[in-house]
């Protein structure tokens, strides 16, 4: 007789994205499928689950094909370089370029000259994910008492002006 030839069987490539390489294997297993080559780079996802797969979901290959899975080895850890002493804006710069998000907050210092990092939070050496936030606190100087004339001025001007200057009345 004639044997008439099915072709081969097909299916459709189950999305693996968001899965654990356990889970995605599983599924795979379950498709016909099989976990084909394993890639791992740095990213925001958590350790060990599948950030990219080849082919894509959806598209139709031969059952017992290969899927390559791309999985997540967690977020790289940087340590925080050491910008205390140096000027705000170099401080920002040398952090930036490391990879943080740089915040400022100003503060008094009797022994750190104005514009210049006074600490820093995390501390330098501390190693903290890529792209974490570092708080630098920059001097405005020391809290010295200036003597300031408010004659002629009314006390609600002489209030306003010694509150915006971080004086108290």
């Amino acid at each position: 007789g004639v044997v008439l030839s099915r072709g081969l069987q097909t299916v459709k490539v189950p999305d693996l994205v968001g899965k654990t390489v356990d889970e995605a294997d599983s599924i795979l297993k379950a498709a016909g499928l099989s976990v084909g080559k394993i890639e791992r780079i740095y990213s925001d996802e958590p350790e060990d689950t599948v950030i990219r797969q080849s082919p894509k979901p959806g598209v139709k290959v031969e059952k017992g094909s290969a899927v390559d899975v791309t999985l997540s080895q967690g977020t790289q850890l940087v340590r925080v370089p050491d910008v205390a002493g140096r000027t705000a804006t170099e401080a920002s710069l040398i952090l930036e370029n490391a990879g943080f998000k740089v915040s400022r907050v100003d503060d008094f210092s009797d022994t750190v000259a104005k514009d210049y990092v006074i600490r820093q939070t995390p501390a330098a050496g501390e190693k903290v994910p890529k792209g974490s936030g570092i708080t630098i606190a920059v001097s405005k100087g020391s809290r010295q008492v200036q003597l300031i004339d408010l004659r002629g001025k009314t006390r609600n001007d002489a209030e306003s002006w010694i509150t915006s200057h971080e004086l108290t009345a």
